[in-house]
């Protein structure tokens, strides 16, 4: 039972997540391709986990090619993503967080590999 619940305890700590603009106070999990929409704008947050071989965390911004910011500046909603995501720490510099601006259409294969390709 202690090790099912430690699974769960890093499933919550390590689980990568998606911010879609302008709620950065909600993520999801679960996620695919469907949610680049051409007027989306997406943050997905990849905190580092050695054991499953990802050794920095990872910011990476989406700005589908139609996305129009409304009252909230993106620069804003970023770091209220970061806030969430990562806490103090990652708003104050206490840690390094790579942020990766991915291009629509040429986007790395580390950020597709998070999304259900199967429905492409």
């Amino acid at each position: 039972m202690e090790d099912y619940k430690q699974q769960v305890n890093d499933e919550k700590q390590y689980k990568p997540r998606l911010f879609t603009y302008p709620n950065s106070g909600e993520s999801q999990t679960v996620f695919d391709m469907d949610d680049l929409g051409e007027d989306a704008f997406v943050v997905l947050c990849v905190r580092s986990n050695p054991d499953k071989g990802i050794e920095e965390e990872v910011l990476h911004i989406w700005r589908g090619p139609d996305f129009e910011p409304d009252s909230l500046d993106v620069g804003m909603f970023i770091d209220q993503v970061i806030e969430s995501y990562w806490g103090k720490d990652g708003l104050n510099g206490n840690l390094e967080i790579e942020k990766v601006e991915q291009v629509p259409g040429d986007e790395d294969e580390e950020f597709l590999n998070y999304f259900d390709l199967s429905l492409i």
